[in-house]
């Protein structure tokens, strides 16, 4: 069930905060953020939340990544620590309402029809051709598993950033694709 692909070419911190109003949240939702990075998503939700708690999970640990061979951490965004994200959050005053998880999304422990909301920020291009999948194929599974822990009335919500095959204007646009379960 496909509900809608948006082009928001704002910053990534107005684009996140858009997309919450969007959904337009009740503040009790569970939501987790697949590749959390510095937080950028995970802060922008928790902000609307008032009972609601957001789990943030990446990959911040050295032994981790390098056991992980269906990644590609090359074009991975230097800076992203662990330390440094609960920072952020504490800065912002949420870091109460976000539960941060060094964990890989490929091996989500969350029981069935966990999350309201799964956000995943720009990951999908991280995944690649890697043991015996192929790289569309790693991307499938993840996102079973991310439809796994969905509640029945659940929304995955993707940021991608368009690359090949668009006009200059957009080949740095990311979008925005809302799938409700």
């Amino acid at each position: 069930h496909f509900l809608g692909v948006y082009v928001i070419p704002e910053n990534r911190v107005a684009r996140a905060t858009r997309v919450a109003r969007l959904l337009n949240l009740s503040g009790s939702e569970n939501i987790l953020d697949v590749g959390t990075g510095r937080g950028l998503h995970a802060i922008a939700f928790a902000k609307h939340l008032s009972t609601g708690k957001v789990v943030a999970i990446d990959i911040w640990d050295e032994h981790l990544r390098s056991a992980l061979k269906h990644y590609d951490f090359t074009s991975y965004s230097f800076g992203h620590s662990f330390q440094r994200t609960l920072e952020n959050a504490e800065v912002e005053q949420v870091a109460h309402k976000i539960s941060f998880q060094n964990m890989d999304a490929n091996n989500l422990p969350f029981d069935d029809n966990s999350f309201d909301i799964v956000i995943c920020g720009y990951i999908l291009q991280h995944l690649h051709a890697g043991g015996r999948c192929r790289g569309d194929e790693q991307k499938r599974r993840c996102l079973k598993r991310i439809y796994r822990i969905l509640k029945p009335e659940g929304c995955i919500v993707i940021f991608e950033a368009v690359h090949q095959g668009f006009t200059n204007f957009l080949a740095f646009t990311p979008l925005v694709y809302f799938f409700p379960r």
